[in-house]
């Protein structure tokens, strides 16, 4: 193989090598990472072992949205979680949405 065919074919090799070892190492630390991270899941057994829920506040904000802050309400109220309390942040609406609020619960 002449010489000058024969460079362009090892640099192609060492860029190959060198990504695949970059791309190697970033799924070493996403592998790494997602070991270590807590997750829900981790959260959830703790509240259990721990032996109470801590109280949670949702606040939705909205601002005329009728056609669906009554199933959103629904859904929010349903929810199983103990010491659950909805807000409901009604910013000027100008339609139904606080009386389809109101119907939901």
């Amino acid at each position: 193989m002449p010489l000058v065919a024969a460079i362009p074919f090892f640099v192609l090799i060492g860029v190959s090598i060198g990504g695949a070892l970059y791309f190697g190492a970033i799924a070493f630390r996403i592998a790494r990472t997602m070991r270590t991270l807590p997750t829900l899941r981790d959260g959830l057994a703790l509240a259990e072992e721990c032996g109470f829920w801590p109280s949670l506040c949702v606040v939705v904000p909205a601002h005329n949205e009728e056609a669906i802050i009554g199933d959103l309400a629904r859904s929010l109220l349903a929810q199983d979680y103990p010491k659950l309390r909805v807000v409901f942040a009604l910013d000027r609406c100008s339609d139904g949405t606080e009386r389809a609020i109101r119907d939901a619960i």
